[in-house]
């Protein structure tokens, strides 16, 4: 972002993101209805011409809308983001190809998913990130909230996961082993599901995991609304925690946002921002 356009208030950096995106609807609606004209003061083989330069206008003022919708997310929540310590991308690449095994459902090859409302930070001096995340499976779909913080210390690599959802993370029934794992355990969650948990084969003494489980768990309760466990891994890359939930954090509006309504979606997100640091905060491994 340049100088000039870290020194712009929110509100104009919305009123700049509007002003050119409806310049270029207006050139769509002029191109389509140039075309139109065009095509129906000519020979009738040109009328095909009134219904594929609507098509190609209605796609133009679609992607504009989008992109446009992307970019002001970009540019009112990173300095928003930039001011807490924090970065923020609203659609940010790679983060799939970055989760550990057994995290989300297992895709059939080229299935791949949706990442948005990347957060990324440190807390006490250890990194952490947030992101929301879609992928779409025949019967194992997830949306919902990816928190990672750092492994905690001393404890063994772990899977906890919803027993009932075991089969989509290509791993049978709620086996006692898998892989080079076994069940070491369960725990009920706040809603009343059983939740699985699986350590390396061999690995005693799986009362030590107790606080970090309740400190999973909790996050059901501290996003609330249908915000519910989905799976964890604690890993060598760290600990990843995944929530199911139909919340949408850091909604600012797109360009046919109200003006009015800036100042709430702002406060709103900057509350996310700090619902997100507690968040991480409650997965930080004791001292």
């Amino acid at each position: 972002m340049s100088e000039q356009g870290e020194l712009l208030s929110p509100a104009d950096r919305l009123r700049q993101l509007k002003r050119s995106a409806l310049v270029g609807i207006a050139a769509c609606i002029l191109f389509a209805i140039g075309g139109i004209a065009i095509s129906l003061a000519s020979t009738p083989e040109m009328a095909p011409v009134a219904v594929i330069v609507p098509a190609f206008a209605i796609t133009g003022v679609w992607l504009i809308t989008v992109m446009t919708g992307r970019q002001i997310k970009d540019q009112l929540l990173a300095p928003l983001a930039q001011g807490l310590g924090l970065a923020y991308r609203a659609h940010p690449k790679g983060i799939f190809a970055m989760l550990p095994e057994h995290l989300l459902p297992k895709y059939s090859e080229g299935v791949g998913g949706q990442a948005w409302d990347h957060v990324t930070g440190t807390l006490d001096g250890v990194a952490f990130e947030f992101a929301e995340l879609q992928k779409r499976k025949a019967n194992s779909n997830f949306r919902g909230f990816m928190v990672r913080t750092a492994a905690w210390r001393d404890l063994p690599p772990f899977m906890f996961a919803d027993e009932r959802r075991i089969t989509s993370f290509g791993i049978e029934r709620a086996p006692d082993r898998y892989d080079n794992m076994e069940r070491v355990g369960s725990k009920s969650s706040p809603q009343g599901r059983t939740i699985g948990l699986w350590a390396p084969q061999g690995q005693h003494g799986a009362e030590r995991l107790e606080p970090c489980l309740e400190a999973i768990l909790s996050l059901e309760g501290y996003f609330g609304g249908d915000c519910r466990f989905y799976n964890a891994v604690n890993s060598a890359e760290g600990l990843f925690v995944t929530l199911e939930t139909s919340a949408d954090l850091f909604e600012v509006g797109g360009i046919f946002t109200a003006p009015h309504l800036l100042d709430a979606a702002m406060t709103k997100a900057r509350a996310d921002f700090d619902l997100v640091l507690g968040a991480a905060r409650k997965l930080s491994s004791p001292a």
